[in-house]
C-alpha cells in the first residue's frame, strides 16, 4: 500500500464513519418529522390560519418547501458519501493490483 497503517489513524477514521453515520440517520428522522409536520399543516385549517397570524413567513416553509429542500440536501449527501467510498475502494483496489 501507499501509506503506512497507523492504529490510532485507522481508530479516527471509525470514529469518523460512526459520526457520519449518526449524522444522516439524524437527518432522515429530522425530514420524516419535517414531512409529518408539513402533512399536518395541510391538513389542519386552524393550524394554518393560526401560522399565518402568528408567524405567517413559516407558513411558506410548511407548504413542501423545506421538505423538498431538505429531501435534495440529504440525497445529495448520501450520494456524495457513497461516491466518495467508492472512489477509496477503488483506490485500494488499485494499490493492491499495483502489489500483485
Amino acid at each position: 500500500m501507499s501509506e503506512p497503517v497507523d492504529m490510532h489513524r485507522l481508530k479516527a477514521e471509525y470514529i469518523a464513519r460512526r459520526a457520519k453515520l449518526l449524522a444522516m440517520a439524524e437527518s432522515f428522522v429530522i425530514a420524516g418529522l419535517l414531512l409529518a409536520l408539513t402533512l399536518e399543516y395541510e391538513d389542519n385549517v386552524y393550524m394554518r390560519l393560526w401560522v399565518s397570524r402568528n408567524i405567517w413567513p413559516v407558513g411558506y416553509l410548511l407548504n413542501g418547501t423545506l421538505v423538498g429542500l431538505i429531501s435534495g440536501l440529504l440525497v445529495g449527501w448520501t450520494l456524495a458519501s457513497w461516491q466518495g467510498r467508492r472512489s477509496r475502494e477503488q483506490k485500494i483496489l488499485d494499490d493492491l493490483r499495483k502489489i500483485v
